[in-house]
C-alpha cells in the first residue's frame, strides 16, 4: 500500500511540472516567438533543468510541439467535444472555426507566433504535423457523419475534404497574423472561407444549411465593412 501511494505521488508530482513547462513554453512562445525561444530560456521560466528538458522532449521542437498540441486539446478540442452532442456536422465544424478564431484573439501574440512556425521552411516539421493531424481529427468525424447521412455528393472524398478544410482553416489564420484581416471581422472571414467547399460538396437539407452558415458570415463582413 505504502509504495502504491509513492508512485502515485510522483506520478502527480511529474503531472503538475509537466503542466508547468508546457505552461511557460506557451507563454515563452506567445512572448519572444519560437526562432527567439530557447532551452535555456524554458528551463529558467519552468523551474527544471535542461537537461531535463532534452530527456523528456528530446528537441526544442519536440517541446514546442507537445505545448501547442497541449494548448489545442485545452482551448480548443475540449470546448468542441462538450458541444458536439448538440449541434449538426455543419454547426460543429463551424463552432469549430469560431472557436480557433477566438482563441486567437484571446492569445494574439501566441497565435502569430504559431503560424509563423507553422508556415516555417525547414526540417522541423513535427509541430506543423501534429497540429495539422490534430485539426484533421477534430473536423472528421463531422464530415464523416454527413457522408454516412448520404449529405455529401458522391465524388466527394472526405480524407480530402478534410484537408482542404483545414488548408483553409491555416491560410486565413495566417492572413490575420500578417494582418490581412482585422479582428473585427475574423471570425465571419474564417467561416466563409472555410465553410465555402463544405457548401460546394454538400447536397440536400445540409447544403441549404451550409449555405446559410455562409451567407451569414458574409452578410457580417458586409456590415462590418460598412462601419469602417
Amino acid at each position: 500500500m505504502p509504495r502504491d501511494k509513492s508512485t502515485k505521488a510522483l506520478t502527480d508530482l511529474q503531472s503538475a511540472r509537466m503542466a508547468r513547462i508546457l505552461n511557460a513554453a506557451q507563454n515563452l512562445l506567445g512572448e519572444i516567438g519560437v526562432e527567439r525561444m530557447t532551452m535555456r530560456d524554458l528551463a529558467v521560466a519552468s523551474g527544471v533543468s535542461a537537461a531535463t528538458l532534452y530527456n523528456r522532449f528530446g528537441t526544442k521542437d519536440g517541446v514546442v510541439t507537445s505545448a501547442v498540441l497541449d494548448h489545442y486539446e485545452r482551448a480548443v478540442r475540449s470546448v468542441l467535444d462538450r458541444a458536439a452532442g448538440n449541434e449538426t456536422p455543419a454547426q460543429q465544424i463551424a463552432h469549430g472555426i469560431s472557436v480557433i478564431v477566438k482563441d486567437c484573439l484571446r492569445r494574439p501574440a501566441f497565435g502569430r507566433a504559431l503560424m509563423s512556425a507553422y508556415f516555417k521552411i525547414g526540417n522541423e516539421r513535427e509541430m506543423p504535423t501534429g497540429l495539422y493531424q490534430a485539426l484533421m481529427q477534430s473536423w472528421l468525424p463531422q464530415l464523416q457523419q454527413l457522408a454516412d447521412q448520404n449529405a455529401l455528393r458522391d465524388w466527394v472524398s472526405v480524407p480530402m475534404l478534410a484537408e482542404e478544410l483545414c488548408d483553409r482553416m491555416f491560410g486565413v489564420v495566417m492572413k490575420w497574423a500578417q494582418g490581412g484581416i482585422s479582428n473585427r471581422i475574423f471570425v465571419a472571414r474564417a467561416q466563409m472561407s472555410v465553410l465555402l467547399p463544405l457548401a460546394g460538396a454538400a447536397h440536400g437539407a445540409q447544403a441549404t444549411e451550409v449555405a446559410q452558415l455562409v451567407a451569414a458570415a458574409s452578410a457580417s463582413i458586409k456590415r462590418n465593412d460598412r462601419k469602417r
